[in-house]
C-alpha cells in the first residue's frame, strides 16, 4: 500500500499507510450493514431505523469528543459499523417473529 499511496497521494501520506487496512475493514462491515438494511427495506421492515438513527447520533457524539489523532477516528467507525452488522444480522436472521 505504500507504494500506492506514495504515487498517487504523495510522500507526504505515508504515515497514513498502517490506517489503511482498518479502514478498509470498516467500510467492509458498513458495506454489509447497508445491504442488510436495505434488504429490510425491501421487505417493508423499518424497525431497524431507530438503531442506525441512534448509531449515527454516537457516531458523531464519538467523533466529536474523540478526535485527536486518524485512528481515533477510524476505530470509532470500526465500532459503530460493526455494531450496525451485529443488529442489522439480529434483525434479518435471529429475531423472532411475533405470534
Amino acid at each position: 500500500p505504500s507504494f500506492v499511496v506514495k504515487v498517487l497521494l504523495g510522500k507526504e501520506y505515508i504515515p497514513a499507510v498502517p490506517l489503511i487496512g482498518t479502514f478498509g475493514l470498516a467500510m467492509f462491515f458498513f458495506v454489509l450493514a447497508n445491504i442488510l438494511s436495505i434488504y429490510q427495506l425491501s421487505v417493508n421492515e423499518l424497525k431497524f431505523l431507530k438503531t442506525l438513527v441512534t448509531a449515527t447520533i454516537l457516531e458523531i457524539a464519538l467523533v466529536t469528543v474523540f478526535h485527536t489523532t486518524l485512528a481515533q477516528v477510524i476505530l470509532i467507525l470500526l465500532g459503530i459499523a460493526l455494531f450496525l452488522f451485529v443488529v442489522n444480522i439480529w434483525y434479518v436472521f435471529l429475531r423472532k417473529a411475533p405470534g
